[in-house]
């Protein structure tokens, strides 16, 4: 269940993981990355000494040590100390969630448990010992939550936050009413229907439809798991007044029908 634009718990999901490692470079030395068109990966990278330029494709940054580096797609790096030393991990996330796996740079405030959780990585790519995948899921959890942290402490998108916060609010209570309108929302804050929407996809990386939508998917999933309440009913009380509407945006969020997503994972048994 949803429980707030800010808990983001439904939106981040990791599909797979490659590996982990690290590397060191001398100065002067260049790495490029091409992905345009390629599997879209994604990286972290701890840096763990010296200093390096990365460059994205509208901007380049200089790291050192202690940063956090997202990368996904295409980027290049150089060397700027005489050694320059970093850890990183590969793995792919559903591609919905690419608001926050970008080409970024952060420095966290724990910076030191970063890098022990990247070197845990690294440990546990290399040995390979039973639960060693669960484990480096949840480490890799743990550093995203970092950086959804770090992007939320900004002041910029704080004060951003607390002005559509009464929408937000009225807007995880009344999900399931067929008769909200994001005008009606936007109204709470009293802001125009696109000044919301523009504040909203700036800070969730989704238009406002879409997150209701998936507020009411999740509470139909709810419905289907723990009921035995047909699916047009199911439908009705997560808010869809369209049953066929209903199915296929079920279907695009989930990858299952209804009815197959109540087959293959409801525990109820039918009353006889």
């Amino acid at each position: 269940m949803i429980q707030s634009p800010l808990s983001r718990k439904t939106f981040i999901s990791i599909t797979e993981i490659d590996y982990a490692s690290d590397d060191t470079m001398k100065q002067g030395q260049i790495f490029e990355m091409f992905r345009r068109g390629l599997r879209q990966h994604n990286c972290l990278v701890c840096v763990y000494e010296g200093s390096a330029k990365y460059y994205f494709e509208n901007e380049e940054v200089i790291v050192k040590s202690g940063d956090l580096i997202s990368l996904r797609g295409m980027y290049s790096l150089e060397a700027l100390s005489e050694t320059y030393h970093y850890g990183y991990v590969s793995f792919k996330a559903r591609e919905n969630d690419s608001f926050i796996l970008k080409n970024a740079v952060y420095t966290p405030a724990n910076s030191k448990s970063m890098q022990m959780n990247m070197e845990k990585l690294v440990s546990l790519s290399f040995y390979k010992k039973p639960g060693y995948y669960l484990k480096m899921a949840i480490l890799i959890y743990e550093m995203l939550y970092q950086i959804i942290s770090n992007e939320f402490s900004n002041s910029h998108l704080n004060d951003k936050y607390r002005k559509i916060e009464p929408s937000l609010q009225y807007l995880s209570k009344h999900f399931t009413d067929r008769s909200l309108s994001i005008e009606q929302v936007a109204a709470l804050s009293g802001l125009s229907e696109r000044q919301f929407r523009r504040i909203f996809t700036e800070l969730y990386s989704m238009t406002p439809v879409r997150y209701l939508t998936l507020l009411q998917i999740d509470r139909a999933k709810e419905l289907l798991d723990n009921s035995f309440r047909t699916v047009t009913e199911i439908a009705e009380q997560a808010g869809f007044s369209d049953i066929y509407y209903f199915s296929k945006q079920f279907k695009a969020e989930t990858g299952e029908t209804p009815t197959q997503y109540r087959l293959n994972h409801s525990t109820l048994t039918e009353p006889r």
